[in-house]
């Protein structure tokens, strides 16, 4: 097994994965059910790589190609469950459960913690009371996936990783996650623009307004959370840069209103922590940072129009769900202000009703944990904040700063869109950052191996 195993751990494979995985999304753009087939197809090689691989991070990083490839099939649970596909899906799905357990269990180490557990824990007894006294328990256990895998689940699968996240040939591990990252990131921007030159005649019929992508925001967040990833390299390969800035741009062309907002946000925030992080080149950044503000300012109007569909004129409606959600938090916290009122809760159903299989979101973080689980949500989420920062900070390495931005991608982003609030892939992403930012893993060498 030591050869395919070994392959497996290759940057390539990851490369390969990711151009099949872009045939597929092709081929699947004729067919909704082709696609659903190859989606499949896709996860099922996801189990084979569990089965062989005593290392994580090729399972984590060709299941994010999954996660991305899928994206396209919105409100997907009908596709998947119904006929023909369900004949694939159930034997696919037994597979690689059964692959994931195996895996877990034939390669376990021994358990191991860090400082970052505690805030987990916090989080997961917030998560898990949430509702207290308020809830139906139908309506408890009917968001039950997310009560437990935002909660007990996630500190279960926190300490497993964490055991299985090492070194291997000496190739450190942060700069393995971030290469990884890279990799997702520059799938998720050749997605983009394959979707933008597939539908390049309807936008220009349209009079160059962005289509109604419903991947728009899973794409986004993807490619914020891996685009201060290629600055791990910056210092020593400047060119690195280039990638962090064609995933921003790819990202434009989304009409995601978080990806432009949070996006350049986080895109500025890049480029500030470079021209402080190297002095060698601060001149460099300072312009770049001063002609992307120029570049901005002359591409407003055209972004301006761009957008212009998603609300019929502005960008922000006061009208939307969001702003509607965003009252609805607080007047959820004064009825239920110890625990809230539970993952749940279907109070809000009139302004937002979730597909089949989701819970009711309010599309932003911190109105979510004030409104799903009160001042004892308050606490516990700014806890495992304040220790997750602490943690960065002690660290004192730069590339532990740069996971903390690629953090910082998915932080700004949860404030416009579900997020953290989904445990996969994302929030189980944030925690697998700082359980490589707390350091303290066994090295394990080609030798050992």
């Amino acid at each position: 097994m030591e050869k395919p195993r070994q392959f497996f751990k290759k940057t390539e494979f990851l490369v390969l994965f990711a151009g099949l995985s872009l045939a597929v999304d092709v081929v699947g753009s004729f067919n909704r059910t082709v696609l659903a087939f190859g989606i499949l197809l896709l996860t099922s090689l996801v189990g084979v790589v569990l089965l062989f691989c005593d290392d994580i991070i090729p399972a984590l990083g060709s299941s994010l190609v999954v996660c991305l490839a899928a994206a396209r099939c919105y409100d997907a649970y009908p596709l998947f469950m119904g006929r023909p596909v369900i004949f694939a899906t159930l034997p696919v799905a037994a597979f690689t459960v059964a692959a994931l357990i195996f895996n877990v269990i034939r390669y376990r180490r021994p358990i191991r913690a860090g400082r970052s557990v505690r805030g987990i824990i916090a989080v997961s007894v917030a998560v898990t009371l949430g509702g207290l006294g308020s809830i139906p328990f139908a309506d408890y256990l009917s968001a039950i996936y997310y009560v437990v895998f935002l909660g007990v689940g996630m500190v279960a699968l926190y300490l497993v990783f964490k055991s299985r996240l090492y070194e291997t040939e000496g190739k450190g591990l942060t700069k393995r996650l971030a290469v990884m990252l890279c990799v997702i990131g520059l799938f998720a921007a050749v997605l983009t623009v394959r979707s933008f030159a597939w539908d390049l005649g309807t936008i220009i019929q349209n009079g160059g307004e962005v289509p109604d992508w419903k991947f728009r925001n899973n794409f986004s967040t993807f490619m914020m959370i891996s685009m201060p990833a290629p600055l791990v390299f910056a210092r020593k390969r400047p060119s690195a840069i280039l990638l962090t800035l064609a995933i921003y741009l790819s990202m434009i062309l989304l009409g995601s209103r978080g990806g432009l907002f949070m996006g350049t946000a986080e895109l500025v925030l890049c480029t500030v922590f470079m021209s402080v992080a190297d002095r060698k080149r601060r001149v460099f950044y300072i312009g770049a940072l001063v002609l992307f503000a120029l570049a901005a300012a002359c591409a407003a109007g055209f972004v301006l129009d761009y957008f212009s569909s998603r609300t019929g004129g502005g960008l922000i409606s006061s009208g939307e769900q969001r702003a509607r959600l965003l009252v609805r938090s607080f007047e959820d916290f004064l009825n239920a202000p110890i625990f809230g009122q539970g993952l749940g809760y279907k109070g809000n159903y009139d302004v937002y009703t979730p597909k089949t299989g989701a819970m009711g979101w309010y599309h932003m973080m911190i109105p979510q944990i004030i409104g799903s689980m009160g001042t004892v949500g308050i606490l516990a989420y700014g806890y495992q904040f304040f220790n997750r920062m602490k943690l960065v900070l002690l660290a004192r390495d730069y590339n532990v700063w740069i996971l903390c931005l690629c953090y910082s991608g998915l932080f700004l982003m949860s404030q416009v869109n579900p997020g953290e609030f989904c445990p996969f892939p994302y929030e189980l992403l944030a925690v697998i950052i700082f359980a490589v930012a707390e350091g303290d893993r066994p090295a394990l060498n080609k030798k050992s191996a």
